[in-house]
């Protein structure tokens, strides 16, 4: 007896999580390497944990918070698709 085709499961597709995953690495990459420059600057860095009842981002602003002795805390938002940003511009603020 031929066997009968199954049908694919539904709500799932192998490129589509493949390219969310991709996208989430990219971005935790970009954040690694921000709260890299910004360390080596002197700067303490906090990233939130990111868990399923915690908000993504700070006061759903900004993806890292860095503080220094005597400078204002920045806020920052990690941004992949950007072209040309200018990391000292930004750290000398």
């Amino acid at each position: 007896m031929p066997r009968q085709p199954t049908k694919p499961k539904q709500g799932f597709n192998k490129k589509e999580t493949k390219k969310t995953i991709n996208k989430k690495e990219k971005g935790d990459r970009a954040e690694r390497e921000v709260k890299k420059i910004f360390e080596n600057s002197g700067w303490q860095v906090y990233k939130p944990v990111r868990t399923k009842f915690n908000p993504k981002d700070i006061f759903g602003v900004g993806d890292l918070l860095a503080i220094k002795l005597y400078q204002k805390p920045h806020l920052i938002q990690v941004k992949t698709n950007k072209k040309d940003i200018n990391f000292d511009q930004a750290i000398k603020q």
